[in-house]
This record gives structure tokens, sequence and C-alpha cells, in this order.
């Protein structure tokens, strides 16, 4: 169940343009709005409850491991979509920014599996997830 439900989270996302950071905004969106209905509610809240026995399985823990790897390489696009156009990519920027971005998606997809019916659309995250990325950006340190 788990490889399949990361095979297809990661086909949604095959044929995005690399750096077309709305579509990739929207097509995130959509996915984890579409965990409020079954069968992928149901699916979440499998897959969540398997997560927490993966630790003793090396099975579905590489499993688990992966699907983490590919939604880390989805927000990692995304992010860097996101960037100025100017200068060059500053990488611990980049690790904080898909660091929370993560953590606000771990949240949305918790609360969706735990039937949270607050009225959020695709709209509302792609703009939360934008907010997120410059957020961390506009609070970082400047070094120098």
């Amino acid at each position: 169940m788990v490889r399949y439900d990361a095979e297809a989270f990661a086909a949604a996302f095959k044929d995005a343009p690399i750096g077309d950071g709305d579509v990739i905004a929207t097509r995130l969106a959509r996915q984890i709005l579409s965990i409020r209905e079954d069968p992928q509610l149901s699916r979440t809240r499998a897959r969540l409850e398997l997560s927490l026995l993966a630790r003793g399985d090396p099975v579905l823990s590489e499993n688990f491991a992966q699907m983490g790897e590919s939604f880390r390489g989805i927000v990692e696009r995304l992010v860097i979509a996101a960037q100025p156009e100017h200068g060059p990519l500053d990488r611990d920027l980049l690790d904080e920014q898909i660091s929370v971005v993560l953590s606000y998606l771990g949240g949305r997809i918790l609360a969706f599996a735990s039937g949270s019916a607050e009225p959020l659309a695709s709209d509302d995250i792609v703009r939360q997830l934008r907010a997120v990325i410059a957020g961390v950006a506009a609070v970082r340190p400047t070094v120098g």
C-alpha cells in the first residue's frame, strides 16, 4: 500500500515543469486536499498508523523512507522555483525552507486525516505555501 501510494503521488507530478512553482504548488495543494475524502482519507489514516509501526519492520521502513524522499523532492522543486532570480541559491536557506514547508504540509495532512473541516481551497494552500517559503527567507538572519 505504501509503495502504491508513493507511486501514485509521484505520478501526479511527473509531467509538472521542473521550474514552474505555480504548477507544482497547485498540484501539491490538490493532492493535500484530496485527503479530506475517501478513498484518500482512509488510505492516509492507514498510512499514518503504519508509519508508527514502521520502525520495527525494515521493509516497511524502507518504503516510508522512499516515500519521504519523493515527497521531499517535490517540495524541493517547489522551493527552488520560488527563489528570486538573482544570485546563486543559498543551500542552507533552501534546506530550512524545505523543512518548514514539509512541517506545514505534515500538519495539514494530519489535520485532514483527523477530520478537520477547515474550509480551505487549493488557492488557500498555494498562498500559504508561498507565505511559508517567503516567511522563512524574510526572518532568516543574514550572514555577513
